[in-house]
């Protein structure tokens, strides 16, 4: 595929209605989240002992952040959505549909595969308390049972699917957040996103002091709010062409703020997400940090960060991000990739090859590999699963506006664009989060 279509250089117009349809740069950041998860997922996994090995590790581990760029993306590309639907015929029935048919197909096929087919194949069972606890996984509330029992129960032989408590809180915040922008006036709903955005450090904190485990406080959905909440409260302003003139000066203090915020605290007590200060305070900065680089985007289209984003790899990462993140840790992609990084470092470099160095360099390859063979198992979920689907969301588009349509698409290969000039078929995109 080719890079997305290059912005103009003209700043965004910035009413709901007016605003750029398909922001493409976006499709970047989606794609660096992606990545960086994965990067953490794999990484970390191998036990490994040399102290350059633990350090490539303990460096991939910080990866975890690429969750709160998604929380941030979606709050805004969500929010953009229904504010430009907003008493449209269908508002909430046309956002519903469009949700499920992204998102579901690909999520139950994933638990039927793991849970029914293959356990009827005879070709693995789902051990406890995965077996017992799927039923949490079946209607999105993954992360419930995670904050409860303070650990994850969720892996098989068949598949790692411990990651889903992330799909779970966008899934929670989708059923409540339609009817929350239906019903604020846009002033209020501003309000109301910034006040949460504040107020969620301090339940954190509230929680931990009470006894709460830094494993439910990263879990709950009422402790991550702040992703979700910093992106609608970009897109409330994004949509008011007076006050977003403002606040995009904004950009680069968020930047610098939830940098330094994030940086001082991995000094102290490293990159781990259950940290209790990372748990109370580093979920915030990286909050800041993400929503400041994406109004970088949206404030400067034609700037350094965001023709970085409009990249042919970002981009076509983006494009194929939700594939990535459900299917990076199924069993398949273990299956074929030794996981012994001393092995595989010394069948590349040598049988005599010095411990530290093979197992640095088995571990960095093990990673490589296993993003390898994730990318075409998402690109063939897209081709023959998630893309029939899409293309039935076009009865359900009279969500109000051009915007609410296309900020929900992917940038097309360059081939494709040709193709419909030529007179071809529309090819359908994935979705916005």
């Amino acid at each position: 595929g080719g890079a997305p279509p290059a912005m103009s250089a003209r700043a965004p117009a910035t009413t709901a209605s007016a605003a750029p349809a398909h922001l493409p740069a976006l499709d970047g950041l989606r794609g660096v989240a992606v990545l960086l998860v994965m990067l953490c997922h794999f990484g970390p996994e191998l036990p490994v002992g040399t102290r350059a090995a633990n350090a490539v590790a303990r460096f991939l581990s910080a990866g975890w952040v690429g969750v709160d760029l998604f929380f941030v993306l979606s709050g805004f590309l969500i929010t953009r959505i229904l504010l430009a639907a907003r008493g449209s015929p269908g508002y909430f029935k046309n956002f519903y549909a469009r949700r499920v048919l992204r998102i579901f197909p690909l999520y139950y096929a994933t638990l039927l595969m793991v849970f029914v087919v293959l356990p009827w194949l005879g070709a693995t069972a789902a051990p406890e308390p995965a077996a017992s606890h799927q039923a949490w996984l079946w209607t999105y509330t993954s992360n419930l049972l995670v904050a409860r029992l303070r650990s994850f129960v969720f892996l098989t032989p068949a598949a790692n699917l411990n990651h889903f408590w992330s799909l779970a809180i966008e899934e929670q915040f989708y059923l409540l957040w339609p009817l929350v922008v239906a019903l604020l006036p846009r002033a209020w709903l501003l309000r109301a996103t910034a006040l949460g955005l504040l107020a969620s450090p301090l339940l954190r904190l509230l929680l931990l002091r009470h006894g709460a485990a830094t494993m439910t406080l990263y879990t709950l959905t009422p402790c991550r709010l702040d992703g979700l909440l910093a992106g609608a409260m970009l897109a409330s302003v994004y949509a008011d062409e007076a006050l977003w003139a403002r606040a995009r000066r904004l950009a680069w203090p968020a930047l610098a703020v939830g940098a330094l915020g994030y940086g001082l605290i991995v000094r102290g007590n490293g990159p781990w997400e259950l940290s209790r200060p990372m748990s109370v305070a580093g979920y915030w900065f990286v909050t800041l940090f993400f929503a400041g680089a994406l109004a970088r985007v949206l404030a400067a289209p034609d700037g350094v960060l965001a023709r970085a984003m409009r990249a042919r790899p970002w981009a076509w990462l983006g494009k194929y991000s939700y594939g990535l993140y459900v299917l990076h840790r199924v069993g398949v992609v273990r299956w074929l990739v030794d996981g012994d990084p001393m092995a595989m470092g010394r069948a590349l470099l040598g049988a005599g090859a010095a411990p530290e160095r093979a197992e640095t360099v088995g571990l960095v390859a093990y990673v490589l590999v296993c993003t390898a063979v994730t990318v075409p198992l998402a690109y063939a979920s897209y081709q023959l699963l998630e893309r029939p689907f899409l293309r039935l969301k076009a009865g359900f588009g009279g969500t109000g506006a051009a915007v609410a349509t296309a900020t929900e698409t992917e940038a097309a290969p360059r081939g494709a664009r040709r193709r419909r000039r030529l007179g071809g078929s529309r090819a359908p995109r994935s979705d916005e989060a």
